[in-house]
């Protein structure tokens, strides 16, 4: 539920190396981004710089808090 849980992901970028980034519960909600969107914006925050496939967005490990 967007809005309510802070978020992190780790994932490996295209070069090989794990990368993360986080977002305290109220940034998606304030943005009005649904899931995709705060999940897309994050990777761009942690310097992912590839297109975003559904199939990249599988491997992503994501944590709530």
């Amino acid at each position: 539920q967007v809005g309510v849980h802070g978020i992190r992901i780790e994932f490996i970028n295209e070069k090989g190396s794990k990368r993360t980034a986080t977002y305290l519960p109220e940034v998606a909600k304030e943005q009005g981004w649904d899931h995709i969107q705060t999940i897309d914006s994050l990777l761009r925050k942690g310097g992912y710089k590839a297109p975003i496939t559904n199939e990249f967005r599988k491997t992503i490990k994501l944590t709530r808090y």
